[in-house]
């Protein structure tokens, strides 16, 4: 609500006591909307501080205690020493393969401790999260992946004994959690989960070509172990050729094959050839060119929404005080 006040400025003549005291009673009443206008934004601007984001009402001091832990979770010298303990951690767990480790009971309890301390230091951050946002870190997809490397951590290491040094060695999982700290990986993994549903169907395209080319070299070769000595039985049966495909298709050694079988069919090279033109230039290519697409679409998404921010804080700062007021 707004009241246009007419300063005395604007008369040019004299004033006589009915005008002043009509513009002195202006002014009282004017100055006292504009408090009560003023009063009523900060009650609303408190309340809503005091609401969390699932719309339940806590109490200030809960409220207080949820900003605090915000802003240590937020802030940038706490991100970046988190960067550093997961590539501690991360080099750690490769050093401690070496014989000079295992080898040694001393430097491997060393290890351990260290790398408890660090699951410890984790676990807290978890738990800032889990103090800032509340259940809602179970609906951001990387806060939820934290908090299951981290749960896993701690399942895991409970395991002692040989028998379970496998459980054991996925800890060096956590170096996934690099991806949520670095916006660049971070973002190259939204854009391959955004293709997610076109990569599906090149995949399925490939899965066609290697039924149609396993059928066909299954029947052209299976019986060419009986005549040439190969160094594998590669088309022996249908599920032996697919994943000599698979082989092929990975450029893995597929001359060799090729000529070794060019001795008992002097054709045998057209039908690897096709298969290697079609699956690894032609569709492993489309697969990178449409990650590609979507990493192109993401900075041009992000770029634009900088755009529309930068240009809303330029209209927001050119506002007068009064059109504040007046709205």
């Amino acid at each position: 609500m707004s009241v246009s006040i007419e300063t005395t400025s604007l008369y040019k003549g004299n004033l006589n006591a009915g005008d002043k005291k009509d513009i002195l009673n202006a002014k009282e009443i004017s100055t006292d909307l504009i408090t009560s206008d003023l009063n009523q934004k900060r009650l609303t601007q408190k309340d809503d501080e005091n609401q969390n984001e699932n719309g339940i009402t806590t109490s200030y001091g809960v409220s207080y205690i949820r900003e605090f832990a915000g802003k240590i979770v937020e802030h940038p010298k706490f991100v970046v020493g988190m960067i550093i303990l997961i590539l501690i951690n991360a080099v750690m767990m490769g050093v401690a393969t070496f014989p000079f480790v295992k080898d040694d009971l001393e430097v491997s309890q060393i290890f351990e401790t260290v790398d408890l301390t660090i699951l410890i230091i984790f676990t807290v951050e978890i738990s800032l999260n889990f103090t800032y946002l509340g259940f809602g870190i179970f609906c951001d997809g990387w806060l939820f992946f934290d908090f299951c490397v981290v749960a896993l951590s701690w399942i895991m290491a409970g395991f002692g004994n040989d028998s379970v040094k496998i459980f054991r060695s996925f800890r060096i999982f956590r170096a996934l959690r690099l991806i949520k700290k670095v916006k660049t990986l971070r973002d190259l993994v939204n854009a391959i989960i955004s293709v997610i549903p076109r990569m599906g169907a090149i995949f399925f395209l490939l899965g066609i070509f290697f039924y149609i080319f396993g059928v066909m070299f299954t029947l052209l070769f299976k019986d060419a172990g009986e005549f040439i000595d190969l160094g594998d039985n590669y088309f022996g049966g249908l599920h032996n050729t697919l994943f000599t495909l698979f082989q092929i298709m990975t450029m893995d050694n597929w001359v060799d094959i090729t000529r070794e079988l060019m001795t008992y069919k002097s054709w045998a090279w057209a039908p690897f050839c096709a298969f290697v033109f079609i699956t690894g230039f032609i569709v492993v290519n489309l697969l990178i060119a449409v990650i590609c697409d979507a990493v192109y679409e993401l900075n041009d998404f992000a770029d634009a929404l900088t755009g529309q921010l930068k240009s809303e804080t330029d209209d927001s700062s050119t506002e007068s005080p009064s059109d504040r007021f007046s709205q």
